[in-house]
């Protein structure tokens, strides 16, 4: 990985990038229903799973030079930046658009989960949903190393400033911006390894749960990112900026 970028959009911003959005098409999305079907045979066929098979089905497929990276809550925000992009003659990864693939592998296998409680109800064996979660955890951070440690470019969208719960970095002025999410952390801190060291691999890396736990919060690596504005995107001048531009807030 090269560079890694910092785009912050108020409202105008967002707005203008939806609209400009629009001259270009828009990234196509994996077939849910076909890869979980894939999915649901697979994990009736035999005792013993092959996690590389289940890769092969939900795993991005292609070459990708741009890492978004965002919130659920910027998720049509980073849509339409990946739209220009592409448009401009990037191939752009958008992580979401694969998410609910790998939720289908979790909710297959925790079908096979169910007991009965002391009322009869058929409720979850927790101990084995928590092993399910981890086991696809680990397969979702092996998909997305294999993507980020082929791209060119890093792009963090920050967070708008109304989502609740989430202390935003586009409060510039922030010392020590942090995050909620431990996914942002994680490809954070991981594109950071590979601009410093330029490896291809995460050797370790360990995730939380972070349901039904008090909020843990994370550090943000964002302090060597480089700064981008809507007009940066638009005008397809943003991969030639350096670390020492300093642009405004659109």
């Amino acid at each position: 990985m090269e560079k890694v970028f910092s785009l912050n959009v108020n409202q105008l911003g967002a707005k203008m990038l939806e609209e400009y959005a629009t001259k270009f098409n828009a990234l196509p999305k994996k077939d849910k229903k076909i890869r979980e079907e894939e999915i649901r045979s697979l994990i009736k066929s035999g005792d013993e799973l092959d996690a590389s098979k289940i890769l092969d089905i939900v795993s991005p497929q292609g070459n990708f030079d741009v890492f978004i990276s965002h919130y659920h809550e910027n998720e049509k925000l980073a849509l339409s930046v990946a739209a220009i992009l592409k448009g401009k003659g990037y191939k752009p990864f958008v992580d979401s658009q694969y998410w609910l693939h790998f939720d289908a592998v979790a909710e297959n296998l925790n079908n096979y989960h169910f007991h009965k409680d002391t009322k009869g109800s058929e409720v979850y064996d927790h101990s084995k949903t928590k092993m399910v979660q981890k086991h696809c955890d680990v397969m979702l951070i092996s998909a997305l190393s294999n993507v980020m440690a082929k791209c060119k470019y890093l792009i963090f969208i920050n967070p708008p400033e109304n989502i609740i719960g989430i202390e935003t970095y586009s409060k510039t002025d922030s010392a020590s911006p942090k995050t909620y999410s431990p996914w942002i952390y994680w490809e954070l801190i991981f594109a950071e390894i590979l601009l410093k060291e330029n490896k291809n691999s995460l050797r370790e890396c360990k995730m939380f749960d972070a349901e039904d736990l008090p909020s843990i919060k994370y550090p943000l690596s964002v302090k060597n990112m480089i700064k981008l504005s809507v007009s940066d995107i638009t005008t397809n001048k943003w991969a030639e900026k350096e670390l020492k531009s300093d642009s405004n807030v659109l």
